[in-house]
């Protein structure tokens, strides 16, 4: 295997001569006013709690990137931006303390550091950043593996000049021998997207198929081993004349799962029948006859789990006020999910007529609107956005524009409740939102992504200047986006 330094070396000269066989294209100037409200979303990081940056920063970098761009294996000076918050969120992630003596921050720093440090290895190395991305690799302080198998994973599906070919497959092999030394892992799932190739003339698969099977014959985490499975799968399709070997390396797993001390988990059922599905296109009669050392678990083919075992379910958080509980508090509960159910039933009729009875869509929104009031705004936020953009499509504007300001201002005060509730020190509710930080204010998110796409720049303008906290760096950088998608989708193709 090639040493470290000549594996750099390679994937420096992949990505030069890569980068060469790209054409010269200009990108379109970016709206200025979006570049002002990322700058702002940046910024406004800087004002949340430190266990919350690293997140807030890359979700404001998937915002940046926009669905399309985030799923091409190539980069433009537009992704620039972009992959740098990824790095400075990277960078930030790595600051935070592992260990502070409190279990719940201690946990929630640990998830926090692995997804962002993961996040922003795999995008870099999915935009053809890949030196940058083994640098981040060999500095980050979560378990390695998982992110040289992306590396990994990506250089295997990027299509690299004929020139270029062997330096290539020479680096993918010194990432895999540099996993292997550096965490004692091997990277399974890396080296199963590598052998998922059509061909790869130059590389000795035989040899890396049976280095991956001796690593997975001594594997005796559930997890680890139900990680390993597509990599099993891979190598008998790549190398059947190795199923031999590979029979006993699932014997030896199966064996390890059986006698584990989780041998009645969810992990292991999973894992279990992964095995037994690979097996099953080795030896159909050795595979029925392990599924039958777990009675309790229908391991047959397409059998589903039927036990209670395992660890819980991480519990969801979401930003919201907890609701009264005294009897006058049900009552105003169960009025204003009447109302709710007529407000919807209003917002469905206005939007089912809006084409074929302009006029009568245009009274039922009215209706919707002006049904409106404390009780009901917390739960119809966005269907009130989506009422103000009806109004302003059929023509009546000053209402779509006084109502789409409600509608903002409701978001703020939504916002400002969750800093209240969550920005008062307590650690498990701080915890809580950095581990579900996908799901954070969704109702406020969703209202100004609506918002925005209804009257941008009055949006732009309202979140510039919205006095919260929590939420303030997302709601940015989501109006940014939807201002970026507009422009984009208004360009000449």
């Amino acid at each position: 295997m090639l040493r470290t330094g000549v594996a750099l070396c390679c994937l420096l000269a992949l990505s030069l001569c890569a980068a060469a066989q790209k054409p010269e294209t200009t990108p379109a100037q970016p709206d200025p006013l979006v570049v002002q409200l990322l700058a702002q979303a940046r910024q406004a990081t800087a004002s949340v709690p430190s266990l919350l940056a690293p997140a807030m920063l890359s979700a404001i970098a998937r915002d940046e990137l926009g669905p399309g761009r985030r799923r091409r294996h190539e980069t433009s000076g537009a992704d620039q931006p972009a992959l740098s918050d990824f790095r400075a969120a990277f960078a930030i992630a790595l600051a935070l303390p592992s260990g502070t003596g409190d279990p719940v921050l201690d946990t929630a720093r640990v998830q926090v550091k692995t997804e962002v440090e993961q996040e922003a290895v795999a995008e870099l190395a999915r935009h053809d950043e890949a030196v940058a991305a083994l640098q981040l690799t060999r500095s980050a302080d979560v378990p390695k593996e998982p992110l040289y198998s992306q590396l990994i994973m990506a250089m295997a599906r990027a299509h690299a000049p004929e020139t270029s070919e062997q330096k290539r497959l020479d680096a993918l092999a010194a990432l895999v021998d540099e996993c292997e030394r550096v965490t004692g892992a091997f990277p399974y799932r890396g080296v199963a997207a590598l052998l998922r190739r059509a061909d790869n003339p130059g590389l000795d698969q035989m040899l890396l198929v049976q280095g991956g099977y001796q690593w997975a014959k001594q594997e005796t985490d559930p997890r680890r081993i139900e990680a390993a499975v597509p990599f099993l799968l891979a190598g008998h399709r790549k190398e059947p004349e190795l199923d031999q070997e590979l029979q006993s390396t699932i014997a030896a797993q199966l064996s390890s799962l059986r006698t584990g001390p989780l041998t009645l988990s969810q992990t292991t059922y999973t894992a279990a029948r992964g095995l037994l599905t690979v097996l099953r296109l080795l030896d159909p009669l050795q595979a029925a006859q392990w599924a039958q050392q777990w009675p309790q678990m229908d391991l047959s083919a397409g059998g589903q789990f039927r036990g209670r075992f395992g660890l819980q379910p991480r519990r969801r958080f979401q930003l919201q006020l907890p609701p009264p509980a005294d009897a006058a508090a049900d009552a105003d509960r169960s009025a204003q999910a009447a109302a709710w159910q007529q407000f919807r039933k209003l917002v469905h009729e206005a939007e089912s007529q809006r084409h074929r009875n302009p006029n009568g869509a245009l009274a039922l929104a009215g209706q919707a609107s002006g049904m409106l009031d404390a009780s009901l705004w917390p739960v119809a936020l966005p269907e009130a956005v989506r009422v103000a953009a009806m109004e302003k499509e059929l023509g009546d504007r000053e209402d779509a524009a006084a109502l789409l300001e409600s509608c903002l201002d409701e978001a703020d005060r939504q916002a400002r409740s969750d800093d209240a509730a969550y920005l008062n020190g307590d650690p498990d509710a701080l915890a809580g939102i950095a581990q579900d930080a996908g799901r954070a204010g969704a109702a406020v998110l969703e209202a100004y992504s609506e918002a925005a796409r209804v009257d941008f720049a009055a949006t732009a303008a309202h979140a510039e200047s919205a006095q919260f906290t929590l939420l303030k760096p997302l709601v940015l950088a989501r109006v940014a986006l939807v201002g970026a998608l507009a422009a984009r989708e208004a360009q000449p193709h």
